[in-house]
């Protein structure tokens, strides 16, 4: 693998541009449903998509590989996108790019190549490269769901290449935009917010509005039991692991830190849990 490229050193927060200013977006408004991302593989190819849905990878990707210098470049940049995928997921970061870039050159005008290049780009840490593919395809298309996933990718590269100040930027768009990301952006403004020393009192209030459209937010409710252990609230930090735990009973470290922190809140310890909405009645089998 690639080591990522130089990271710059992180820019200050400042309380506004956290501050997202919620908009009252409905699931079922026009503007919401209107979108051209559809990806269909070429016929020449969609069987051997098939032969990777079947499990038999090594054949599936040798097959794409004959496709690979197709006289047709459609064709051919179909094949070099699903190589770079299938590449990226074996760890072959550069061969990875190599394909995509493929991809990308032999068909310039395909949104969803470009859009798979920034997240290739942005998975192998080449931050500054990925933004680019993202603000690369928004010359080539204004659909409501490539630019948001594009803001999005573009946020994270911010993010991780260390200026949060840009991050949140890219993440208020979605936050005030798109409804289905609500959850993952408000963890992250959350998150962003628990970083920086000016704005931490109000990561909770992001990773609340997180949890409220997705009570299953294992990120959120992990990053709500480190703050509160941090803070040394004993009950708010039995509780969010206890939330942990019921999505996680497997894990030996949440149970741990489930029997540290009910010793120091004695037997009823199990009167502070939190009780989750029920999504389905409770049936008692009744015994004749």
């Amino acid at each position: 693998d690639e080591p990522a490229e130089p990271v710059e050193p992180a820019q200050t927060v400042s309380k506004s541009s956290l501050a997202a200013t919620r908009v009252d977006s409905k699931l079922n408004e026009t503007v919401l449903h209107q979108t051209v991302l559809d990806y269909t593989l070429p016929p020449e190819i969609a069987d051997v998509a098939q032969k990777c849905a079947d499990g038999k990878i090594d054949e599936c990707y040798f097959s794409f590989k004959t496709f690979e210098n197709a006289s047709d470049p459609k064709l051919a940049s179909a094949a070099n996108l699903e190589l770079a995928v299938m590449s990226l997921q074996r760890g072959l970061v550069k061969q990875s790019v190599k394909y995509i870039d493929a991809a990308c050159k032999l068909n310039p005008d395909d949104p969803f190549a470009e859009l798979t290049r920034g997240w290739i780009l942005l998975s192998s840490g080449k931050y500054k490269k990925a933004r680019q593919s993202f603000q690369n395809l928004l010359y080539l298309t204004a659909d409501f769901e490539y630019v948001s996933s594009a803001k999005l990718g573009t946020a994270l590269a911010w993010y991780l290449d260390g200026d949060r100040e840009k991050a949140a930027t890219e993440l208020q768009y979605l936050y005030t935009s798109n409804p289905y990301a609500i959850s993952f952006v408000s963890y992250m403004l959350g998150r962003i917010a628990s970083e920086m020393k000016s704005s931490r009192k109000m990561a909770p209030v992001f990773l609340q509005q997180a949890l409220s459209h997705d009570e299953r937010n294992y990120a959120a409710v992990e990053l709500f039991a480190k703050l509160s252990e941090k803070e040394k609230d004993d009950l708010r930090t039995w509780q969010y692991y206890a939330t942990l735990y019921s999505l996680d009973p497997d894990n030996k470290e949440l149970a741990k830190k489930i029997e540290k922190y009910a010793k120091k809140l004695g037997d009823k310890s199990i009167d502070y849990l939190f009780y989750l909405r029920l999504e389905q009645p409770i049936v008692h089998e009744m015994v004749s």
